[in-house]
């Protein structure tokens, strides 16, 4: 009799546990190296630096998306649409792609004369 306490104690363990829910695929950390393109316009001048970055993703809700590093955010509040994010920080403008382990992204503002492009590709 005692087996069968047992066995119905064992039973409702298992049948109780909660499984952890899927991850979501996009969500961590990324790294790489950006480009960044500077146009002087008055001088028509352009310089170009590369430097190593890093990215985290964030999932908040299904299909939304927080991107950012220590230097601030470049998706707030985002919306995935076939693995593309709009960059919605000003005055930046452009497009992020990820993928199941990379990240790219090519963003442009103009301010004051200038033209500062990034171009970046990030892997896990």
């Amino acid at each position: 009799m005692s087996h069968f306490y047992f066995t119905l104690i064992a039973v409702s363990l298992i049948s109780c546990d909660t499984y952890d829910s899927i991850p979501d695929p996009f969500e961590g950390r990324y790294y790489g190296y950006d480009t960044v393109i500077t146009f002087d316009q008055p001088y028509n001048s352009l310089d170009t630096i590369v430097h190593k970055i890093y990215l985290d993703v964030q999932g908040l809700r299904p299909n939304e998306y927080d991107v950012f590093n220590n230097d601030g955010f470049w998706v707030r509040e985002g919306t995935i649409f076939q693995n593309q994010l709009d960059i919605n920080i000003e005055p930046f403008k452009g497009i992020m792609r990820l993928t199941f382990d990379s990240l790219s992204f090519n963003a442009s503002a103009i301010s004051q004369g200038y033209t500062i492009t990034h171009k970046a590709y990030l892997n896990r």
